[in-house]
């Protein structure tokens, strides 16, 4: 019995052996050609969307009149169009692909109960009045720079103001690191083209 078990035993670790290596292999290109890695990614993410919204599709025609159709056709719906995004619009798809996993596992991850979706639609629509509300409206637009205002204005007032040596290199230290955020969001499309 051990001489039959000992070739397939080989044969299987063999298998593993080689999809080791193409992983590492794989790997070490993911990290050499980041650009090229995120593109597989996210090319393999649209088509993988595109399957599933097609299935569940499918799954929600059949249970047609049971509770939630509506909701699971809906989320049929969004995974299917989030797929096809991603399909025709990788860089875009890229650019935001972090957003994109967050809102197919948050649709996902819920169960079809009513509550549960105004309850994520609540807290999406209350996060972004708050924060809009709070950072713009409350902070922003108070400090302007003779009519002037977002992140390069506040650095401006920072070394323009008079302060204490400490907060002024803190403020000054914002005032950069935001600055650097806005240039990077203005690169970051041309850089995944």
């Amino acid at each position: 019995m051990a001489d039959v078990a000992a070739p397939e035993v080989r044969k299987a670790g063999t298998w593993v052996i080689v999809w080791g290596v193409l992983l590492i292999v794989t790997g070490f290109i993911a990290i050499m050609q980041p650009a090229v890695a995120a593109l597989a990614f996210e090319l393999l993410l649209g088509w993988l969307l595109v399957f599933a919204g097609v299935v569940e599709i499918v799954y929600a025609v059949q249970q047609r009149g049971h509770e939630g159709f509506r909701f699971k056709m809906l989320t049929a719906i969004l995974t299917l169009v989030l797929g096809i995004f991603l399909l025709l619009r990788p860089g875009l798809g890229i650019a935001s692909i972090a957003l994109l996993i967050g809102a197919v596992m948050l649709a996902h991850g819920v169960s079809s109960a009513p509550e549960n979706v105004f309850g994520i639609v609540s807290l999406i629509f209350w996060a972004l009045i708050i924060v809009i509300s709070l950072k713009y409206v409350a902070y922003v637009l108070k400090a302007d720079n003779q009519g002037e205002g977002g992140i390069l204005a506040l650095t401006a007032l920072a070394t323009t103001k008079p302060l204490r040596p400490k907060a002024h290199a803190l403020a000054l230290a914002f005032g950069l690191f935001g600055a650097s955020l806005l240039f990077g969001d203005g690169i970051k499309p041309y850089a995944f083209a």
